[in-house]
Formats: structure tokens, C-alpha cells, sequence
């Protein structure tokens, strides 16, 4: 595994940074932007965070995705970057885009939902009975009934022509390209996800100005930069944020990583960013100046390495540390969506993220016919019109 700046590995550093956003830690969240940024981990910081705010915050702060397009389009300094990562954190957290996806993979032949036999608003006219069930399961606010029916309708887009009828801030169908810088076709499925919850809640989603960076935050930044190596290795990498995608993860307590920091470690320097058009001579006079790491005790590299802690439990299959964020837009979303994916994640380890793993899931489920003929779309009589 690559090296940072300060030597953590690469995929810690943002398994970390993960960790202390969900957990609201404002300063070690900050802490971990930084060692990514200045390693030149530019993309991955980027689209770390827009994987936990997709599957931690989503609706709860939908402006912030603003905020992060128009900083991407601008020169991003510092302090915009902090102020979007203070934001995050501070953020409401919610766990609904990553139930509905876990929900989704749960397919039934029983009809799990029904709708009302309510008239569509004129923009909805004219639809299939699919694409009528699915505008009315949207319009009232049945977003897993929704998230079943949609699966055939976003190839030929007429899932996102639905959802802007109904709420045109979630039509995504431009995501890639104003994301340009930083999209991965990973993220695909969980802005379908978010796309269906926000236009079922019915909330106006009103932009935001990013607040100014606050001065200590600016401050504790500016002394790291002048500080290396063990100076600079203020916090040591949690434990329990190894789970899942990381190569620790997935070793057992018997094993360590610190052989990464004892002997000869340039094979692994040469495996970052930042390292790999350093030479030699800047590597040891410039960055190890009294330093190196293989003088370290024990508790230095510690900070950075150390035992596996790989687990059977259910936290090596529970990414973002969503067992701790509730599911406000769904009825005990995240833990039903946890058991589906404790029963389908055993053999899953070889994927780099939880996109990643779900792209994957949903290209296979959507390539093989799917249980609508077996549904009885029939509406229902409302008590009440919508």
C-alpha cells in the first residue's frame, strides 16, 4: 500500500477522514484533508467526501453538493476546501441512500407496496402502468416502493424524466459532467437513490453560502505545514474506521503493517503520488533530515501501523459506520438494509469501496428479468387525495 507525506497509508488516511466526519470530529477530519491534499490525493479526497455525503447526509443537506460544484469549478484554495469539510461534519447526518440501496438488492415476487388510484398531475399523462406506479409511489413519499419500480425505467431515462416533473433539483442526469473532476461511474446508483428520496419528501431545498472558514481551523492548518514526518503525526489512525475497505481490514491481529516503516521503504514510497518523482537525495536530505522512520520506536509508527483487526462481526460489513446513523427518511432503513448485506457481503472483499460493490450488485440484478410481471400494480383508493 502507498505512503503519504507523513508515511500512514493511503487508503487509512481516507478510511480515517471517513470516520471522523461521520463522527462529527471537526479538527481530525480537517487533520486527514490535509495529509490527503498535500499527498497529492487530490480526487480520491474529493470523492470521499461526496461519498459520505451522499450516504450520511443526502437530503438532510442538499446544498452542500452545490457548494462543492461550485468550488470545483473555481481555483479551490484552503480555506474553501476547510469550509466545506466543517460543513460536512457539522452536518445532520441521515443513513437513507444507503438503505434504499441495501433494500434494493432484496428482490420479491410478492407485490411489496401499492399506490393510489389518484389522477397525475399534466406532466405525468400518457405514462405506462410501470412509469404510472412509479410517479405515484414518488408523489406519495413511498421511496422503497419507488426504488423497486425504478429499475428498468433509468436506461432509457425515463426515471429521471419522472423525477423532474416532479421535483426538478433531483434530476442528476447532468451529474457527471458538472462532477467532472472527480466523478466515477461508482456513483451512478447512489445518486439514483438520492434523486428518488429527494423528489419523495416534498422538501424545498434552498441553497446555501458557505459560512468563512473559522479562524482556528485556518490556523491549525498553517502550523501543520511547516511541521514533518513524526512532528506532523498529530493523530493516530482508529481502529475501528479499518473495517471493510482497507488492506488492514482484513488482516488478522497476528500481522502488522510496521514492516512498511522498518528497513528500506522506498519500493512503497514509489507507489504515491507524492513520492514517486522525488529523488533519492530530497527523499532523505529534505523529508528524513534526522528522521527515519526505521529509527522510530515502536509507539512512533504505531500511529500509522500496526495489528490487523480483521473481525466476522457485523462492523466488517457495515461501511461509513452507518450502524451509528439513523435513517430518517425510511422506516428502519439501515438496519434492514445492514441484515441484507450481512448476508450477501462474505465473499465481497475484493472491491475497493462501497460504490463500488453496489455498481456491481445492481449491473447484475438489472441484467436479469426483474419481478414486475408477477406484481399487481392495481391502484388502491385513497382515504385522501394527494
Amino acid at each position: 500500500m502507498a505512503l503519504t507525506r507523513n508515511l500512514y497509508r493511503e487508503d487509512e488516511v481516507i478510511a480515517a477522514l471517513i470516520h471522523s466526519v461521520v463522527n462529527g470530529k471537526v479538527a481530525e477530519a480537517l487533520f486527514w484533508t490535509q495529509e490527503a491534499i498535500e499527498s497529492d490525493m487530490d480526487v480520491r479526497i474529493f470523492q470521499a467526501l461526496l461519498s459520505v455525503w451522499l450516504h450520511c447526509v443526502g437530503v438532510q443537506n442538499v446544498p452542500w453538493l452545490g457548494c462543492l460544484v461550485e468550488s470545483l469549478r473555481s481555483s479551490m484554495d484552503e480555506e474553501v476546501i476547510i469550509s466545506l469539510v466543517v460543513e460536512l461534519t457539522q452536518s445532520p447526518k441521515d443513513s437513507s441512500v444507503f438503505a434504499l440501496q441495501g433494500l434494493g438488492l432484496k428482490q420479491t415476487v410478492e407485490t411489496p407496496d401499492h399506490v393510489g388510484s389518484f389522477k397525475l398531475p399534466e406532466g405525468l399523462q400518457g405514462l405506462s402502468v410501470l412509469e404510472t406506479t412509479f410517479a405515484k409511489a414518488v408523489l406519495q413519499g413511498k421511496s422503497e416502493f419507488a426504488w423497486f419500480l425504478s429499475m428498468e425505467l433509468w436506461s432509457s431515462g425515463r426515471a429521471d424524466m419522472i423525477l423532474w416533473e416532479i421535483q426538478p433539483l433531483a434530476a442528476f442526469g447532468e451529474i457527471p459532467v458538472v462532477l467532472e473532476s472527480i466523478w466515477s461511474d461508482d456513483f451512478v446508483w447512489p445518486f439514483r437513490a438520492l434523486a428518488i428520496l429527494m423528489a419523495a419528501s416534498k422538501r424545498d431545498f434552498i441553497g446555501i453560502v458557505l459560512p468563512p472558514a473559522p479562524t482556528e481551523h485556518v490556523e491549525a492548518w498553517n502550523i501543520r505545514k511547516n511541521l514533518r514526518m513524526r512532528e506532523r503525526r498529530q493523530f493516530p489512525i482508529p481502529p475501528e474506521c479499518l473495517h471493510c475497505f482497507t488492506e488492514r481490514g482484513n488482516l488478522p491481529e497476528s500481522e502488522s503493517t510496521e514492516n512498511d516503516l522498518i528497513g528500506d521503504i522506498r519500493p512503497l514510497l514509489m507507489k504515491s503520488p507524492f513520492w514517486e518523482d522525488k529523488t533519492e537525495p530530497d527523499i532523505f536530505d529534505v523529508f528524513m533530515t534526522s528522521d527515519i522512520p526505521d529509527e522510530w520506536s515502536s509507539a512512533a509508527r504505531r500511529i500509522s501501523h500496526g495489528p490487523g483487526v480483521h473481525t466476522k462481526g457485523p462492523e466488517r460489513y457495515t461501511p461509513f459506520g452507518v450502524a451509528s446513523i439513523p435513517s430518517k427518511l425510511i422506516w428502519r432503513g439501515q438496519e434492514r438494509a445492514t441484515d441484507i448485506l450481512l448476508g450477501r457481503w462474505k465473499n465481497a472483499t475484493h472491491f475497493s469501496s462501497f460504490e463500488n460493490y453496489i455498481k456491481a450488485a445492481y449491473n447484475e440484478l438489472t441484467s436479469q428479468p426483474l419481478p414486475y410481471e408477477k406484481w399487481d400494480l392495481t391502484p388502491r383508493r385513497l382515504a385522501i387525495e394527494i
